[in-house]
């Protein structure tokens, strides 16, 4: 996660759209909030540098994101809304 894909999604995202992030890799999660949280054109729904604690919101799990779940392993989640 860097800037590159930070403004390709800006630029494919319209405003008022979700960016939904989730990993269970703590440095890739930390990787998109560097990028993500700084930049004016996105609001962290949850609050600056806060992970969004209301689960997956769409109801659709990856195989990776069940068997996280199933194993125990952190699911480290954030919800953007594209702001301008």
């Amino acid at each position: 996660v860097d800037d590159a894909l930070g403004n390709g999604i800006a630029h494919a995202l319209r405003p008022g759209g979700e960016l939904f992030v989730q990993s269970d890799v703590w440095d890739i999660a930390l990787d998109a909030m560097s990028t993500f949280d700084p930049d004016d054109r996105f609001e962290n729904v949850a609050g600056e540098w806060t992970f969004w604690k209301n689960g997956n919101p769409y109801g659709v799990r990856s195989w990776r994101e069940q068997n996280a779940e199933e194993t125990g392993l952190p699911i480290w989640r954030i919800m953007y809304r594209r702001a301008r």
